[in-house]
């Protein structure tokens, strides 16, 4: 699986497709600013708050979304489409 933040992460649409294209598992998150949480999950273990990333990552991030690959033959068609073009454009 794999988690997407930031904008992408705010459309159902691009999720669904970063899962489709990927055929990973995607989740989202709660937090808005995801970059500020990791230096505070870092900070909470360096002084002891939690005794492990793993730890403070359970106890401070809240997921919002999952989305499951469900077409991924498509793109993998598409992409193959894709990849015998260019093989025609370089020879």
């Amino acid at each position: 699986s794999a988690v997407l933040t930031g904008g992408a992460a705010n459309s159902r649409v691009l999720c669904q497709m970063f899962a489709d294209i990927t055929g990973l598992r995607i989740e989202t998150v709660q937090q808005s600013q995801t970059g500020s949480l990791g230096g505070v999950i870092i900070a909470t273990v360096a002084t002891s708050v939690y005794e492990t990333i793993d730890d403070a990552v359970q106890r401070m991030v809240q997921k919002k979304d999952t989305y499951i690959p469900n077409h991924t033959e498509r793109y993998e068609r598409k992409y193959q489409l894709f990849l015998r073009a260019v093989n025609q454009e370089e020879r």
